[in-house]
């Protein structure tokens, strides 16, 4: 019986992984296009009307908006802010 060792990859809080490699992180703002590779960065593009991303990210889909009613509570970073 052979053991094999797995080895796991940790990145720096700037970055995220993907497969076996740490990739930038895109700004807020913004959404992963393409992941890095071994000759390119991460490519970013701009949230699309109706969705934002408000922290450093590796994800591919911006998070959408959502409305909340006059008087009512939005949950915006963790707390909620009475409108």
């Amino acid at each position: 019986m052979r053991a094999f060792r797995v080895q796991t990859i940790t990145c720096p809080h700037t970055e995220y992984k993907i497969e076996n490699r740490c990739c930038p992180m895109c700004p807020p703002g913004s959404r992963v296009e393409t992941d890095c590779t071994e000759f390119r960065s991460t490519s970013c593009l701009p949230c699309t009307d109706g969705t934002y991303m408000d922290l450093p990210n590796g994800l591919k889909r911006c998070t959408p908006c959502s409305t909340c009613d006059s008087g009512a509570a939005m949950l915006k970073f963790s707390t909620y802010v009475l409108k």
